[in-house]
């Protein structure tokens, strides 16, 4: 076996690891090692990937009007989805010879800028036409990375639900909003880290709970307030002022005061075997792993289920031997490749479905051996390949700073169709414009919103009660008024659904836009990186002293010894506590 080996990235500069076993991946799915660290590899990968700046502009097929994740002026035509998936065009119209003069990457980069492109990324959608990356969709608006959702809005990465809204993986619930990794809950808002909530409002890490507010840790509790027990008339009393924003505002602050005065398990993971990262659940072997469900033998995966054997992958789905890959749906044998569902052994292509055997191809669906969207023979394919991956080597692309993509590297960011700041990095990198410029990464400067807003965010009815449907004939001023990074649109509606929600639920209305208000849940959620820490518990107590235990520990009052990595920071102001500490206080 392999030696672990000690790398510079090329981007960072910074030095990685390369462990045996990431030896034996590579050499099984027969790539050379990576000269990126895992970090600069993610951040490439999501630096194709916009989620959530929209154009208006039409169909470059069609004519009719739009939403689009690309705006007009455009290198390669955008056709609305309806044309994108008909018969009115064919991607094999752009195939070109192999040029084994010129660098392969190079030739790709060419193909990228002229194929034509879904307006967004779906399917099996009814009545969501502004949605983006998500499937099987009825009566919803404005959602990403989403499946199986029903008259729902402003949610990312949730699925099997219905009426929820401003949700971060919502699974399998009910009538929430404003949640963050919340299951099986109803009538749950405000929330994260919930299971099985029913009527509840601002909790963290509570299960089989109901008639609950502003509380941390509890298990099987109703009728509880900050954490002490209440009769039924006090909590439907305060539950009710909750409908005031003022009292609304006033509780929020009390609560994000008191929830830090407890513990947190150091990974919100349940039910894995041999596995580091957070939010995983009945993961096996899955290794610095982020918000993966029901997944085996994974290094450097974020956001997906059902995986197997697979390294450097995101937002994807029920596949495996896929190696540097974003967007994936029932894949088998993918590398370094964008959009590609119901695939199998395809190499550095993009927007692909329902395919086999491709290289270096744009925009085919049910096609097979075909290069640089050109078809071959089965044997001349076979033959050409080797050569490709030869010329890769020996023909580098090289970006404009220098670094050199080799087969075995994931495209250059310089040949994303996105600026940096309209992509998901932008989110989980943040950079300014000169720190990014210097990475190499294009910048798209914020143009003036035009947005009239009909009503100012401050003359909107403290009381949802005082709320009639006249409010989604108004343009609405968000408070941020486009002085933020949250990508803000300055201004917005509410539409019938959420109106009908919120009066139901008793939740005033928001003062800010879908974006920011997605931006603002971020910070409730840990950041995809892990820091080696060690239990906080100091015995009978927290080692800051703010909590004191309420059970006594395996070790006593010696100090837990126990060592963790955890995606809280040490900077983080959270007690942190290692599995078993945490279980003998909220059991």
């Amino acid at each position: 076996m392999t030696e672990a080996q000690t790398k510079t990235c090329q981007n960072c500069k910074q030095s990685f690891t390369i462990e045996p076993e990431d030896f034996g991946f590579y050499e099984r799915i027969k790539v050379p090692p990576p000269t990126f660290c895992p970090g600069c590899r993610l951040q490439r990968r999501m630096s194709f990937r916009n989620e959530r700046t929209l154009y208006k502009r039409s169909c470059d097929l069609c004519g009719v009007n739009i939403i689009a994740m690309y705006p007009e002026g455009s290198t390669f035509p955008v056709y609305c989805n309806p044309c994108w998936w008909g018969d009115k065009w064919d991607s094999g119209v752009y195939a070109k010879n192999i040029d084994f003069s010129r660098g392969f990457l190079e030739q790709v980069g060419e193909l990228l800028k002229i194929v034509p492109r879904a307006a967004l990324i779906g399917s099996s959608n009814v009545n969501c036409d502004y949605v983006n990356y998500s499937a099987w969709l009825k009566n919803s608006y404005l959602l990403v990375g989403c499946a199986n959702l029903e008259d729902s809005a402003y949610c990312y990465r949730s699925f099997d639900s219905k009426s929820v809204f401003d949700c971060f993986s919502a699974i399998d619930s009910q009538s929430c909003s404003e949640t963050n990794y919340c299951i099986k809950s109803y009538e749950t808002n405000s929330s994260e880290d919930c299971e099985n909530s029913i009527n509840g409002m601002f909790l963290s890490g509570c299960r089989n709970v109901s008639n609950c507010l502003g509380s941390v840790n509890l298990r099987n509790a109703k009728n509880v307030i900050f954490n002490k027990q209440v009769d039924e008339s006090e909590f439907k009393q305060v539950r009710e002022r909750l409908g005031l924003y003022s009292e609304n505002v006033k509780f929020k602050e009390k609560y994000s005061g008191f929830k830090i005065n407890y513990p947190y398990k150091y990974a919100r993971n349940v039910l894995n075997t041999d596995s580091t990262g957070d939010y995983l659940n009945q993961d096996k072997n899955c290794k610095n792993c982020f918000v993966i469900r029901e997944s085996e033998n994974l290094k450097y995966c974020i956001f997906g289920s059902v995986l197997k054997d697979s390294y450097d992958i995101s937002f994807c789905d029920n596949s495996s031997l896929v190696y540097e890959s974003s967007n994936i749906e029932q894949n088998y044998m993918k590398l370094f490749s964008l959009t590609s569902w119901f695939s199998k052994e395809i190499t550095y292509c993009d927007t692909c479905f329902s395919s086999s055997n491709l290289f270096g191809c744009v925009g085919m669906r049910d096609k097979s051996y075909s290069i640089l969207n050109k078809q071959y023979a089965k044997e001349e394919y076979e033959k050409l390949v080797p050569q490709i991956i030869d010329l890769m080597s020996s023909r580098p692309y090289l970006d404009g700073l220098g670094a050199a993509y080799r087969y075995g590297e994931f495209f250059p960011s310089e040949m994303s169709p996105f600026y940096y700041n309209e992509t998901i990095a932008q989110e989980y990198f943040p950079l300014d414009k000169a720190v990014a410029s210097r990475f190499g990464f294009r910048w798209k400067e914020q143009g003036t919103k035009n947005y009239k807003a009909s009503l100012d965010f401050k003359d909107l009815p403290d009381d949802i009660s005082e709320t009639d449907e006249s409010i989604l004939e108004k343009t609405i001023s968000c408070e941020h008024a486009g002085n933020c990074d949250h990508q803000c649109s300055s201004a917005f509606r509410v539409i019938p659904s959420e109106l009908q929600f919120y009066k139901k639920e008793n939740i005033p209305l928001p003062r800010t836009c879908p974006n920011c208000r997605h931006y603002s849940r971020s910070p409730r959620k840990n950041p995809l990186q892990l820091w080696l820490r060690k239990c906080q518990c100091k015995g009978m107590a927290s080692d800051n002293g703010k909590y004191q235990n309420i059970a006594e520990h395996s070790h006593g009052s010696a100090k837990c010894l126990n060592e963790f990595e955890t995606g809280y920071s040490p900077d983080r102001p959270e007690i942190v506590y290692c599995e078993a500490c945490y279980n003998a206080e909220v059991a």
